[in-house]
């Protein structure tokens, strides 16, 4: 996760065939999408000492995944597809 590979990938592909506007609001939505992995590994922080590996691992990815729910539903009303 510290080398942007896939971004980088991503980026190119947007930039290439799209308006550098569409680029930009990809690097908007990637900052946005940090959100999500900090409350996966908060998750992790806090539960690591209580729970057994599978439960720590599964509410997790139950975080990242209410998370990135939430994230969605914030962005296409902020940003609607034209």
């Amino acid at each position: 996760p510290l080398f942007p590979t896939f971004a980088i990938i991503a980026h190119y592909i947007v930039g290439s065939e799209r308006l550098a506007s569409d680029l930009r609001s990809t690097a908007i939505f990637g900052l946005w999408s940090l959100l999500p992995y900090a409350a996966y590994l908060f998750s992790i922080v806090l539960l690591s000492e209580r729970f057994t590996l599978t439960v720590t691992l599964t509410l997790g990815a139950l975080a990242w995944t209410l998370t990135a729910a939430m994230l969605l539903t914030v962005w296409t009303r902020v940003y609607p597809i034209a």
